[in-house]
């Protein structure tokens, strides 16, 4: 892409800061309780079925106990989240969730390193954009830490050591990737990642979906992360969620369902970036084929490579793209 000021700010931090912020934000909030060495092991629900009242949890010595009366039951646990098995549980298997899983063909490695002041690059950012499946980056995060993360075909064994991580930079198609790098002091020992798919768990299809109960975040939709939308899109997850529960009414019968209903159009997008998959976009025929053409052109004209940049972050939809963008 050419160098643009494109307007699109970044924030460059580890994901251990991103959470201790947000667990100090929590700690500090008096209508909140935050319990610890508890496993969720399952739902309880209503007499009748029709809603989730709280969840059993087991502590770590085995004991099993039930937190009910609970307004609403959110499942933020992730891509391992066991909300179908608990599912299955309460209503059996009339009706098995549906799935979609996309796999892209890519693993990851990923570490963190460190560069003296003096040592530092112009750029808090650079990223390759794949060729024969191999693709780099590396970004700037607190206390002079650098996050890399390489990335190559799945059936290509992958760095375990300083040595190989080195060597597979060295033969990403920027030199000044492997210049960096190679002047880093390591911090950590390479982290292999495998578990790319992209994953949809189609809830709003789920006929039995009970009263008071919210999955959101990657429990949901789980995107491969190559495409940086994963905090995004369950950010997104939560500001919906957030205006379901601040409605006047709050909580009525079938909230639940219309929100995973709404939940399934707003993670269409991030799945389609993610993907690359354009042909669900019924309302727009041939959006895969313009998608493709702004792709091409963007290297050479800034204006498109802000406009494809803006769709890639999720700032422009698909239907904002012109014919004389792609021309």
């Amino acid at each position: 892409m050419p160098k643009v000021e494109t307007g699109i700010t970044l924030y460059g931090a580890s994901r251990g800061l991103i959470e201790n912020a947000l667990l100090a934000v929590l700690r500090e909030a008096r209508n909140v309780t935050i319990q610890t060495v508890q496993r969720v092991v399952g739902l309880e629900v209503s007499r009748d079925g029709e809603s989730v009242c709280g969840v059993r949890f087991q502590s770590t010595n085995g004991a099993l106990q039930v937190l009910n009366n609970a307004d609403v039951v959110v499942d933020a646990s992730g891509a391992a989240s066991r909300l179908p098995r608990w599912l299955a549980q309460v209503y059996g298997e009339r009706q098995q969730i549906a799935r979609t899983e996309i796999a892209p063909g890519r693993q990851y490695v990923s570490r963190w390193v460190r560069l003296a002041p003096d040592q530092t690059p112009k750029w808090q950012g650079l990223a390759l954009a794949p060729i024969h499946g191999r693709a780099g980056m590396m970004m700037r995060a607190e206390n002079d830490l650098w996050g890399v993360v390489l990335q190559s075909p799945e059936d290509v064994p992958l760095p375990t050591n300083d040595e190989t991580f080195l060597a597979s930079a060295a033969m990403l198609p920027a030199a000044e990737f492997y210049d960096v790098l190679k002047r880093a002091v390591p911090v950590t020992p390479p982290h292999l990642f495998g578990r790319t798919a992209n994953r949809r768990r189609h809830y709003e299809q789920y006929s039995f979906w009970p009263d008071n109960l919210f999955a959101i975040g990657d429990s949901v939709c789980a995107l491969d992360p190559y495409a940086g939308l994963g905090m995004t899109a369950a950010a997104r997850g939560v500001q919906l969620l957030q205006g379901y529960l601040d409605q006047p009414d709050r909580i009525t019968t079938n909230t639940a369902s219309r929100f995973q209903s709404q939940l399934a159009q707003h993670n269409q997008l991030p799945w389609m970036i993610a993907t690359n998959d354009w042909t669900t976009a019924a309302s727009q025929p041939g959006l895969a084929d313009q998608i493709n053409s702004l792709t091409r052109a963007a290297p050479f004209d800034p204006s498109l490579a802000i406009m494809l940049l803006e769709l890639q972050h999720m700032l422009r939809t698909p239907e904002t793209l012109t014919n004389e963008a792609v021309s």
